[in-house]
């Protein structure tokens, strides 16, 4: 007998997370992406200093917020 797979996974029945451990994934969701654009421009040669200011927090969250809803189907991205 074909064993029985679940619709959705253990993880969709979790309790949801609170706002303490948002600001813990967010964080670290945003050094990832910091170093991820570090390696990029080292590879090209230029600069890789980060100066950690409101406007560069709320660019990379604006970048991560973009990445979510891509992944989530949210946009209608045009070739």
């Amino acid at each position: 007998m074909k064993q029985f797979q679940s619709f959705y996974g253990p993880k969709s029945f979790e309790k949801p997370i609170n706002d303490v451990e948002r600001v813990k994934l967010e964080f670290k969701l945003t050094k990832e992406l910091e170093v991820a654009i570090r390696k990029i421009r080292s590879s090209q040669n230029e600069g890789t200093q980060f100066r950690w200011s409101p406007q560069t927090k709320s660019t990379l969250e604006s970048i991560l917020d973009y990445i979510e809803d891509k992944q989530a189907g949210r946009l209608k991205v045009s070739k």
